[in-house]
């Protein structure tokens, strides 16, 4: 869940959906740096929201948290003071008050993207999927560019088992960054569970043109399983880290990956 969300997947080696945890958003907190709290009697709000952004910038999130919740009592009205404590609770796996945060931030001002995109990812991570579907797309409704959220939402309807919307979300997420090879990666994976090998082949391709051998590798990998009837799961699709990743808080354990049955190979010609 930096601020955006991301393509971990178990199967390379990263982690899942439980251990995600969010890097910054710069793109968010250019946002929310221009949305900062208009003139205010109380100068010391003012100096404090920015102090606050400038906290986050350089990560000293605990600083930062302290500044933005001394803002919230001068002035409870601001959306961007909630959108940051929503953000620095997801840093701290805090996903309850991130997503009390983030709702009073889309409920002060429901046409800023950012915060609907965060308060997706927290609902992801809390397992509430229909309402991060939702969320996702009011996201996307309040800035159809944002292409982080088509992204991610594309990984949510995977996780859904909605491979087709999974496919449509994530191609409209590929118009928008032509570059994208975490989403070529997906794209390929998806396309593997719908039985589309042409097209898994096509997202090879298009990975070795930008010269990312190990993510084509990996596509290709599954194809060749296949075919041997040697099928191995795909990996499952979570967000992925935009950043690098951010060590668990101190104390927190990992939490295991569930064992997974073979799959039935979705290649294999049926035999009469």
């Amino acid at each position: 869940m930096t601020v955006a969300l991301a393509v971990l997947f178990g199967a390379a080696g990263l982690v899942t959906a439980e251990e995600t945890v969010v890097p910054l958003s710069e793109a968010g907190i250019s946002e929310f740096s221009a949305e900062a709290p208009p003139v205010d009697p109380s100068q010391e709000a003012q100096a404090l929201f920015a102090e606050g952004v400038e906290l986050v910038r350089s990560q000293d999130l605990s600083a930062a948290r302290a500044r933005f919740e001394r803002v919230a009592e001068i002035r409870p009205d601001q959306p961007a003071t909630y959108y940051y404590l929503g953000m620095i609770a997801l840093q701290y796996q805090e996903t309850d008050e991130a997503i009390r945060y983030l709702e009073r931030a889309v409920e002060l001002n429901p046409k800023e993207a950012h915060p609907w995109y965060l308060l997706a990812t927290s609902y992801a991570s809390y397992g509430s999927l229909e309402s991060a579907e939702q969320a996702y797309l009011k996201a996307i409704e309040a800035d159809p560019a944002l292409v982080n959220a088509r992204h991610d939402l594309g990984l949510l309807y995977y996780r859904m088992e909605q491979p087709w919307k999974s496919a449509e979300m994530l191609e409209s997420a590929l118009v928008g960054d032509a570059a994208s090879v975490k989403t070529m990666l997906a794209l390929g994976i998806v396309y593997f569970q719908l039985k589309r090998p042409e097209r898994v082949l096509e997202y090879i391709t298009l990975l070795r043109e930008r010269g990312d051998e190990a993510r084509a590798t990996q596509l290709e990998r599954l194809l060749l399983n296949a075919q041997r009837q040697e099928l191995e799961p795909p990996p499952p699709l979570v967000p992925e880290i935009l950043e690098p990743e951010v060590p668990l808080a101190p104390g927190a354990q990992k939490t295991p990956a569930p064992a997974k049955k073979k799959p039935q190979n979705p290649f294999s010609r049926q035999r009469s």
